[in-house]
Order: structure tokens, then sequence, then C-alpha cells
């Protein structure tokens, strides 16, 4: 486990959910109450109440319709200023692809300008050592 000082310089988590606890549900109630469940446990384990779920957990919950809900979930879990936001950890990782291949694009982008804009400043120094 780690200590109080390491758990606030944590900024995700991963978190496996079991959800057997809502297939003893009735059929009908199934993935609202495993929406609850995953609330439930996620602020059990961070000791904090401001806990958002994205919609990917709730699209993948429902995926197969209320009754038919998945035996488990895999959530990422981030902290945000005085609250945390679950992630389905495969919808994160998508994420956090998108974003690091925008990072690199634009610095290819930044790099492309400046040695352009290089070549320009070349262009005119050559232009004034000729006159």
């Amino acid at each position: 486990m780690a200590t109080e000082a390491n758990k606030k310089d944590i900024t995700t988590m991963l978190f496996k959910v079991n959800l057997r606890r809502a297939f003893e549900k009735p059929r009908t109630k199934r993935a609202k109450y495993a929406i609850l469940n995953i609330r439930k446990i996620l602020s059990k384990e961070l000791k904090n109440q401001n806990i958002k779920l994205h919609e990917s957990i709730n699209k993948y919950v429902f995926k197969r319709g209320i009754e038919k809900i998945p035996r488990r979930v895999e959530l990422v879990v981030k902290k945000e200023k005085d609250s945390y936001v679950a992630y389905l950890s495969s919808e994160y990782e998508k994420m956090t692809k998108k974003e690091t291949v925008k990072v690199l694009s634009q610095t290819k982008e930044d790099k492309s300008n400046n040695s352009k804009e290089k070549e320009k400043q070349d262009q005119k120094e050559q232009a004034t050592n000729k006159q």
C-alpha cells in the first residue's frame, strides 16, 4: 500500500471492479446497480465522495442491454483538482494516444516552421551581404 505522502503524488490509478454483486439484483435493475456499485467501490477505495464517471463507462455497462452486464470493468482513475474522474481503461489509452500524437505533430510543425523561418532569415542576410 502507498503511504499518505505517496498518495498525494499519484495522479492516475488502475482499478479492476468486479460486478458480481449486480448479478444478485433483478435482471431489469442490473446495469443501474452496477453503475452505483462502481461509484460506491471507488469512493470507498479513494476515500472521497467526489467521483465522476466518464460516459464511456456507462456505454460499456449498457452495451449489451440492462440485463446482460459485463462481469468486471477495468478503470483508470485520474485526480483532477478536488475530485476524481474514472475512465474506461481502453478509452483512456485512446485519449492519451491522441494527445501524444497531437503533441508530436505540433513539435514537428514547429520544427518545420522554425527551419523555414531560418531559411528566410538566411536569404535576407545573403541579400543584404550582396548589396
